[in-house]
This record gives structure tokens, sequence and C-alpha cells, in this order.
């Protein structure tokens, strides 16, 4: 489906900076906040399905007037930067380093087809190996961002409680 279709990732560029955007109504956002024909969903969609989340952040990206036509094929696979620039800006790297001492909590759904959920898992042992207080909290069959989506029975809410419990308990608001 996505993977068929011809896009640009430069659409999703707008000339000038982007604080908030919604998907158009008319294009009835999938899981709330994606859609395949979305320029902007189809940059996120790009970055992850296709590996090229670090060289967008990296370098950024230019407007698509500002790309002569021949050049454009060539920001739909830009090089991974190198990896002292991985290192520096990871932050499993800086947790294993020493670099990285903030309490965290972690939440993630199993389902989640943007981050494998054992990302996160090796996250927080990695954390608690350094002895960094950290909490994690795995909601079995939930996609990623589930806490955006309509909560009938109130699982969801339940499932993010501990984070705000742990939060609050660091900042001494319990």
């Amino acid at each position: 489906a996505f993977a068929q279709r011809d896009y640009s990732i430069l659409d999703a560029v707008l000339p000038s900076t982007t604080t908030a955007y919604n998907i158009p109504p008319s294009m009835m956002a999938a899981s709330g906040w994606m859609a395949p024909q979305d320029p902007r969903s189809q940059l996120v969609l790009h970055m992850n399905w296709k590996g090229r989340t670090l060289p967008v952040l990296f370098r950024s990206l230019p407007t698509r007037d500002s790309v002569p036509p021949e050049s454009l094929k060539g920001y739909q696979e830009l090089p991974q930067p190198p990896v002292d620039d991985i290192v520096r800006a990871s932050p499993y790297s800086q947790i294993v380093r020493g670099n990285y001492r903030s309490p965290t909590h972690i939440v993630f759904g199993t389902d989640d087809d943007l981050i494998p959920w054992q990302q996160a898992q090796h996250t927080v042992d990695a954390m608690r190996e350094a002895g960094i207080d950290a909490g994690f909290t795995l909601m079995k069959g939930e996609p990623h961002l589930f806490d955006l989506f309509r909560d009938p029975d109130g699982a969801r809410w339940e499932a993010i409680q501990p984070a705000y419990e742990f939060l609050l308990d660091r900042i001494g608001k319990t």
C-alpha cells in the first residue's frame, strides 16, 4: 500500500516553522493521527518504514521548491549519519556511557508498529543496570500512541497512571 505510492518526502516540508499540525479532516486519519495520502504522514511513515529517521533528523530537509527537480529523488534515500554522530544522539549510548541520570518511566504497547517494544525494555534494563531510577509499563496488544485513542473501559488510562505516579513521586507531589 504505502510502499508502492509515489510520493516525495519534501512535499511535507512547509516554508515556515511548524509548531502544530493536524491531518486535514477530509483525509480520514488512520489511528487518529496519520493518513497515508497526507504529506506529513508520508514523511513519518517514510522515516520509520524505510529506516530514514536519523538522516532526516540530523540533516533536516529543504522545501521542495528549493531543490532542482533532478535532485528530488536523492532525498528519498539520504545516507545515514556517521556513527559518532549517532552515538552522541543515542539515549541508549548515553545511558551505558554514564551520561544519562534522569529518572525515567517508559510506557509502551506490544503492538507498536513503529518501534519494537523490546527496544524500550532493553533501554529500561540498561537504565536499571546503570543505577538509574526507571519504570516500565508494557500494555499487551496496544499500538503506538495508544493513549490517544478512545478508552471506553479505562484500561489505557490505567496503564498510563503508573507513569504519572512515578513522575509525581519524583517531584514530591504524592
